[in-house]
């Protein structure tokens, strides 16, 4: 999946699981856990008290000072953001670009973009939050610890009210999903109000999520959530690994996609999902598919290709590309062609996107139609 400046990120990297070093900040039952130490009422039981936010909602309502706890621990000094935080920063080219949605109550998303972009994002707290369908800079959903404490999302109350009775966090989202393709970053999508929002909306929105290879992808399919799956480590040091790889080829330009191409071109067809579904997108391209042509070469690599191409009933491949990729997959198609003549007939179907029809080209046994052509 590409990111550029349109997509954004949904992001909860606190609640659902403990943060990396230098940050170190607890999940949400921890902390709730560690807010009732604090306050000498014994600790958090899941089995018992279903839910975090509950029983902080039960401690607030026998008059104990919860966010003033809440504050102390996720505001400790020594706290700086990690590497997962720097890695999706990562992925934006400047500060008025970038798009992120946290349910964290820390700033260290804030903190690594002025590290990074040497200023500060625009940064909107709940609940005076930005039109779902049309925003820029960090969304703390739930709040952050330079708001009001009365406004962090934290207790079951909170949440009915963001979402429930108020209910602008649900609209916020709700708008998001439907505008944007979206991508969820260490968040499970397990709690109760998600899973009835996720299956609430309208068909057509694109959202992922990173799992695991411990977790069980098929649950999310009935929610419509693509699965992007990384494998399992205690410390999910490679979901880390994997934002910033894609944060490299986010940030790729033109002569940098040439030289990987002439690099993957040096061996035979990728084996690996990561360089199979890097050569896909570049063979996609309008520009980057004559780099392909440029430099593979042999009969492993037109397999590799075809393969990959749509069917007619004739039997007969169609490629469906623009204009722009006529001009070298056709003579590509057709030299690489002549090395196992009579075994591969390949129809090139342009899609010309309002261009007046082309007249049809006929190289090496290599047939180019129009698209208003049919086999």
């Amino acid at each position: 999946m590409r990111q550029d400046s349109t997509d954004p990120l949904l992001c909860s990297l606190e609640q659902e699981r403990r943060s990396g070093k230098p940050s170190s900040l607890p999940t949400f039952e921890d902390l709730a856990t560690e807010v009732a130490t604090a306050l000498r009422v014994g600790t958090y039981e899941p089995s018992v008290h279903r839910g975090p936010d509950v029983f902080l909602d039960r401690l607030e309502l026998q008059g104990l000072d919860v966010r003033a706890q809440v504050i102390a621990r996720l505001g400790d000094p020594s706290s700086t953001p990690n590497e997962l935080h720097a890695a999706i920063i990562g992925l934006f080219t400047s500060a008025e670009t970038l798009r992120v949605v946290t349910t964290n109550y820390d700033r260290h998303l804030t903190s690594a973009a002025e590290e990074r972009f040497g200023v500060a994002p625009v940064v909107h707290r709940a609940p005076a939050v930005p039109l779902g369908r049309d925003f820029a800079g960090i969304v703390h959903l739930h709040g952050d610890l330079e708001g009001r404490s009365n406004d962090l999302i934290l207790t079951s109350r909170d949440f009915g009210r963001a979402y429930l009775t108020d209910a602008w966090a649900a609209r916020f989202l709700n708008e998001l999903f439907q505008a944007y393709t979206t991508v969820f970053i260490g968040y499970s999508h397990q709690d109760v109000v998600m899973l009835y929002l996720a299956q609430g909306l309208r068909p057509g929105s694109r959202r992922f999520g990173s799992i695991d290879g411990a977790q069980n992808a098929e649950l999310w399919r009935p929610l419509e959530l693509n699965p992007v799956t990384y494998p399992y480590t205690a410390d999910h040091a490679e979901l880390t690994r994997a934002i910033e790889a894609w944060g490299d080829w986010a940030r790729m330009g033109l002569l940098d996609h040439r030289s990987q191409v002439e690099v993957l071109a040096e061996s035979s067809p990728p084996s690996t999902p990561r360089d199979t579904s890097y050569l896909e997108h570049i063979v996609a391209g309008d520009v980057t598919a004559s780099y392909f042509a440029e430099y593979m070469s042999g009969t492993a690599w037109l397999d590799w290709i075809t393969e990959r191409l749509p069917r007619q009933r004739s039997g007969a491949v169609v490629v469906r590309c623009n204009p722009g990729v006529l001009g070298v997959a056709g003579p590509w198609l057709g030299r690489r062609r002549s090395a196992r003549a009579g075994t591969h007939f390949i129809s090139l179907q342009i899609l010309h996107f309002g261009r007046p029809p082309l007249p049809d080209v006929r190289c090496s046994g290599l047939i180019l139609l129009p698209a208003e052509h049919s086999l």
